[in-house]
């Protein structure tokens, strides 16, 4: 279902960036229509995973935790290292966010941070604000 959710999604972004002599109304609505569809039904498992299985949902969808919980769970020489694996061989957004070298990355591939500085402004800005590890 999900698979689905991304092919038609890809159509629909295909079809809504065409020239608008070439673009067809009826078949974005069909698209646009499929799309709620699956997105309802995917919350209706959602809902009934939560509901029948509580201990799964946490599991598989956890809440962020605040900053100050990540703290307490880590060692004086250990620091939280985060990625984002898109699949596309580009530097992650939070590599250079977190003050460390750009590495392209790939799904599927071993990831190594490579860090530059012990400590980053821009994370610690990030920190102060109340930001969130997802």
């Amino acid at each position: 279902m999900v698979g689905e959710w991304q092919r038609r999604d890809r159509l629909l972004i295909a079809a809504r960036s065409a020239p608008s002599d070439k673009r067809n109304n009826v078949a974005e609505e069909a698209l646009a229509a499929r799309l709620t569809a699956i997105d309802a039904r995917i919350a209706e498992i959602d809902r009934t995973l939560a509901r029948n299985f509580p201990d799964y949902a946490t599991l598989a969808n956890p809440e962020p935790l605040e900053i100050s919980e990540v703290q307490a769970q880590l060692r004086a020489d250990e620091a939280l290292v985060p990625f984002l694996v898109t699949g596309e061989q580009r530097p992650a957004p939070e590599e250079t966010f977190l003050g460390l070298s750009p590495r392209p990355t790939t799904a599927g591939r071993e990831l190594r941070p490579v860090p530059t500085t012990t400590s980053s402004p821009f994370a610690a800005d990030w920190i102060a604000d109340g930001g969130k590890v997802r």
